[in-house]
């Protein structure tokens, strides 16, 4: 976990926030922080799970600015997203967010 947040540093530093990079980097720290949450219990899982969400969060917001809602990455962000709300039981905004991604997926790509 540090050398991810070392690096986010850096790169903030390098070339300011709201880049593909530094999203790339949040979504990683976001899907770590969700793994260390399966295995922990009480205050610790709670508090590493609203890392979790902060960080998958910002990520989704950079994509969002620089690609738009249909673009791929962040589409993919979106499906970090609703593994979130699957480890938070949230099973209705789970299938909702992926039910958006895969129209995304759909309306750019194609249904196959």
């Amino acid at each position: 976990m540090k050398h991810y947040l070392e690096s986010l540093q850096l790169y903030y530093n390098l070339q300011g926030k709201e880049t593909s990079n530094n999203a790339k980097i949040l979504g990683n720290i976001g899907k770590l922080y969700l793994s260390m949450a399966q295995k922990a219990q009480g205050v610790q899982r709670t508090q590493l799970l609203e890392r979790a969400r902060e960080a998958l969060f910002d990520s989704l917001d950079i994509r969002q600015k620089i690609h738009g809602n249909n673009h791929k990455e962040t589409i993919t962000a979106k499906i970090l997203i609703a593994s979130y709300y699957q480890s938070q039981s949230k099973l209705k905004d789970a299938a909702s967010t992926l039910m958006e991604c895969l129209s995304s997926a759909q309306t750019n790509y194609g249904k196959e």
